[in-house]
């Protein structure tokens, strides 16, 4: 077999594509931190729970940087799941949802990959009726 693709136009290799999006999703992220502004939510943690997709350079480079397989090349999941962990703790009691989405999205802004993020930050077990209440913020730089 010829596997050369100029036989079927219709093949189009990485190399001939084009990239246009990158994003980096980061789903359910259950944290118990102290939020709220209710006397009784200022008594214990409670558990939030927060979603992050965020818009990365892309990486266009066809031919080295993601067949290097390197994790220094992209935005580590990992790390920015550790930086909202330590965010929710080290700020000691946040009144609103709202200001913890802003600041995950400020601490994501200070990586150069990270040109836009959507955050959403919800309080499963604040209301009986509901499965969950929150806010979603979106930004680009």
């Amino acid at each position: 077999t010829n596997s050369s693709n100029d036989d079927n136009p219709e093949i189009v290799s990485i190399e001939q594509s084009r990239l246009i999006e990158q994003k980096i999703m980061i789903k359910d992220l259950v944290i118990d931190m102290p939020i709220g502004v209710l006397p009784e939510e200022k008594l214990k943690t409670q558990r939030v729970i927060v979603n992050l997709e965020l818009d990365v350079t892309p990486n266009e480079d066809t031919t080295s940087d993601w067949i290097e397989d390197n994790i220094n090349n992209v935005v580590s999941y990992a790390d920015v799941i550790e930086m909202v962990q330590a965010l929710a703790i080290k700020q000691g009691h946040i009144h609103l949802v709202e200001t913890f989405a802003e600041m995950i999205i400020q601490k994501c802004f200070e990586n150069a990959l990270i040109q836009g993020a959507s955050v959403s930050v919800e309080k499963p077990d604040i209301i009986a009726e509901v499965s969950s209440v929150g806010v979603k913020i979106s930004r680009k730089k």
